[in-house]
């Protein structure tokens, strides 16, 4: 990340020049009249994305970035990145912390909304069903790695 004056109409720039292109997917190709440019724009999306993260922490690129209505662009484009734990600068301990939150907290919401609590009840059932439901999700993650701690059902830490 650079720390120059112009940081600040850069990443304006760029949130800006995002927002066009979420605009223009949610018009959708049927409504673009050129089908090679719409298909550019998701690349496009993503090269803006990079540079943006260069400008300032994932985090806050995230949050930018969900705001305008890109979360699951920004989710399949980095996504390679944070289970690669591939970081690039000095914050990388910080880039690391931000994906293994929200990754837990992706991971809570899925169970909240598939109402598995119930079936949690030990650690084989707790990777039996952690892998059911990124099954699900079409993930393939291996959770027999994975350190399992117990969780309270009001989501507080134990």
């Amino acid at each position: 990340m650079s720390s120059s004056p112009g940081n600040g109409s850069d990443v304006s720039l760029l949130l800006l020049a995002l927002t066009c292109n979420a605009a223009i997917m949610k018009l959708g190709p049927t409504k673009v009249s050129c089908p090679q440019f719409f298909s550019m724009i998701s690349d496009i999306t993503g090269r803006l994305m990079d540079m943006l993260v260069d400008f300032i922490p994932v985090r806050q690129a995230y949050h930018s970035i969900k705001h305008i209505g890109l979360r699951r662009e920004f989710l399949v484009h980095f996504g390679p990145r944070a289970a690669a734990c591939r970081v690039q600068n000095d914050c990388g301990s910080e880039e690391v912390i931000f994906w293994i939150n929200l990754v837990q907290k992706q991971l809570q919401r899925a169970i909240d909304r598939e109402r598995m609590w119930s079936r949690l009840t030990t650690s084989e059932s707790i990777e039996v069903s952690a892998n059911d439901l990124c099954a699900n999700l079409e993930y393939n993650w291996d959770f027999s790695s994975f350190q399992v701690v117990p969780i309270n059902l009001d989501h507080t830490q134990v």
